[in-house]
C-alpha cells in the first residue's frame, strides 16, 4: 500500500529535508504543517511543492469552538490568512481542528465551520482530534449535518465505540485520509492503535495513509522513512 508522510515530523524541517521526505513518498498526497511556514520561505516551499508533483493538504491550526479568544469576525480573518497560504501552495485540502470538548461547543463550532466552508474554494477536512468529534455522537453529527470529510487519527480516538464506528461502517467517501502513528512492521507504539490502523488499511485500501509519529524529530523520522523506502524497493 502506498504510504505518505504527515505534517507533524516536518514542522521543524529544512527545505532539503522536506524535499527528501516527499521524494520518498509513495502516496499521491502529502501534508504540510502550518508551523513549517514559520521556518522556511513560502516561495521556496512553493517550488518544492511543484517539484514533488503531489496533492497537498495544509494542516492548519484552528479552534472553531473557542476562536483563540477572538470574536468570529477577527478569527475569520485569521483563517483567511491560512487559506491564502494554502491557495498559494496549490493545496486542495485544508485540515482543521474543531477543539470542541462538549456537545454545545461542537455544534457552535460546526456552525462556524459551515460558514467558513461556504466562503472558501478549498475543501475543508476535519481531523478526529480527541474532542467531541471523536465520539460516536460527534461522528454521527458530522456525517449527518455537514458535507465535511474526515482525517482519521486513531491515536486521538479513546472511545472504542467511535473507532468501531469508523471501521465497521462504510463511510469511505467521507474520509479524506488517515494518519498512522506507526509504519507497518515498525515497533509498536500502542498495540490498540496499531491494530485499528491495520484494520483500517484492510477496510479502506484505496485511501491515503500518512505517517505522523509523535515525539519524533525530523532527522529521526527521515532515517526511518529512508529505511522503509529501501526495504520496499528491495
Amino acid at each position: 500500500m502506498p504510504l505518505g508522510i504527515a505534517g507533524w515530523p516536518l514542522r521543524d524541517a529544512s527545505l532539503e529535508e522536506v524535499g527528501v521526505a516527499w521524494a520518498l513518498c509513495q502516496a499521491p498526497l502529502v501534508e504540510i504543517p502550518k508551523d513549517l511556514l514559520d521556518k522556511v520561505s513560502i516561495k521556496q516551499l512553493f517550488r518544492a511543492v511543484r517539484s514533488a508533483r503531489k496533492g497537498i493538504a495544509l494542516a492548519g491550526t484552528t479552534d472553531f469552538a473557542h476562536l483563540g479568544g477572538m470574536g468570529w469576525a477577527d478569527y475569520s480573518r485569521y483563517l483567511e490568512i491560512q487559506i491564502a497560504q494554502a491557495r498559494f501552495l496549490g493545496a486542495h485540502l485544508f485540515r482543521v481542528f474543531l477543539q470542541a470538548e462538549t456537545r454545545n461547543d461542537f455544534f457552535r463550532a460546526l456552525d462556524r465551520l459551515e460558514q467558513f466552508t461556504r466562503a472558501t474554494d478549498i475543501e475543508i477536512v476535519v481531523e478526529t482530534h480527541g474532542g467531541w468529534e471523536s465520539t460516536v455522537a460527534g461522528l454521527s453529527a458530522l456525517l449527518e449535518s455537514a458535507t465535511t470529510r474526515l482525517v482519521v487519527d486513531f491515536g486521538n480516538i479513546s472511545d472504542e465505540a467511535a473507532a468501531e464506528f469508523i471501521l465497521r461502517r462504510p463511510i469511505g467517501e467521507r474520509i479524506a485520509y488517515f494518519h498512522l502513528r506507526a509504519l507497518p512492521g515498525a515497533p509498536s507504539t500502542d498495540p490498540i492503535v496499531d491494530a485499528r490502523e491495520a484494520r483500517a488499511m484492510n477496510v479502506y485500501p484505496g485511501h491515503n495513509f500518512l505517517w505522523e509519529p509523535k515525539g519524533v524529530e525530523t532527522r529521526e523520522a527521515l532515517a526511518v522513512w529512508r529505511q522503509l523506502s529501501a526495504s520496499v524497493a528491495r
